[in-house]
């Protein structure tokens, strides 16, 4: 209803304005301030709250006309305009086969007039079309890049997790390297003490086996010096013993002076046996 009211009121203001165009003829409408209202009740009409004084109001039989023009209009030319040569005046030819009552020259103004406020409203409309494609075009544009932004953004956090972990990897072996070296280090360092260790006991082994043999080699050479020894204060004690058994048989045989012959037999006989027994002593010490 409010639509069918504002388009009325837009052909209303239409008319008029033919009406302006041809003053001279008076029937089409008169100006707004001539008009006079015949009930305090009743409201103005679109053109009397637009207009100062100065904008043509049509004439009921003008109006009428107006409204049937439109819609001849709007069936010639449907929501675009008609694409074909001579648009106006076909559309003019199509309203005069109509009405007969309009002279052809206002139905050509107001067709003409009409056809511009259409092609003025369809170009708003394609430049709104336009800006509107344009503006979509920059938000598509706007939210590509946004989208790659954040891809990138996604991709380079990726990369640098991905370098972070290859890093972590990285010093994880490292540390694992460094950690298996010090192992190594520390088997080493534990072989070697322990090799120290077996060389310095085999060494106070082999010392204590020297000193050991040294110390048996003093006690078979003290045993054997104490034998030779013994066998020595043996042979000194046989010696003394004989040499005094000899003294004693030499301090026994002076009343036996006048029988050399016997006494010289019977000391032969004494000391070769004393020698023998030397020489036998003498030969178990050596």
């Amino acid at each position: 209803m409010l639509e069918d009211q504002m388009e009325r009121d837009g052909i209303t203001y239409l008319a008029g304005w033919v009406a302006y165009k041809h003053k001279d003829l008076p029937w089409l409408g008169n100006p707004t301030r001539e008009r006079k209202n015949t009930s305090a009740a009743q409201l103005p009409s679109w053109v009397q709250q637009l207009s100062f004084g100065g904008l043509m109001e049509p004439s009921p039989e003008w109006l009428n006309s107006a409204l049937h023009i439109e819609k001849v209009f709007q069936e010639f030319h449907k929501s675009e305009i008609y694409k074909g040569p001579n648009t106006v005046k076909k559309c003019v030819f199509k309203v005069m086969c109509e009405i007969t009552s309009i002279p052809e020259n206002v139905i050509k103004t107001y067709i003409l007039q009409r056809t511009r406020i259409r092609i003025k409203f369809l170009n708003a409309y394609a430049f709104a079309r336009k800006q509107e494609e344009k503006t979509r075009k920059e938000e598509e544009k706007i939210r590509k890049q946004e989208e790659k932004a954040k891809k990138e953004e996604e991709q380079k956090r990726i990369r640098e997790e991905k370098a972070a972990l290859k890093e972590l990897k990285q010093r994880q072996r490292e540390e694992a390297k460094v950690e298996r070296e010090k192992q190594k280090q520390k088997q080493q360092d534990d072989k070697k003490i322990i090799q120290e260790q077996i060389r310095i006991a085999n060494k106070e082994g082999k010392k204590r086996k020297l000193e050991e043999a040294k110390a048996e080699k003093e006690k078979k050479r003290q045993k054997l010096e104490e034998e030779k020894r013994k066998k020595q204060e043996e042979i000194r004690l046989t010696r003394e013993e004989a040499k005094k058994r000899k003294s004693q048989e030499v301090r026994a045989e002076p009343a036996k002076k006048k029988k050399p012959n016997g006494a010289c037999k019977a000391a032969n006989e004494v000391v070769p046996s004393e020698r023998k027994r030397a020489r036998k002593m003498k030969k178990l010490t050596t």
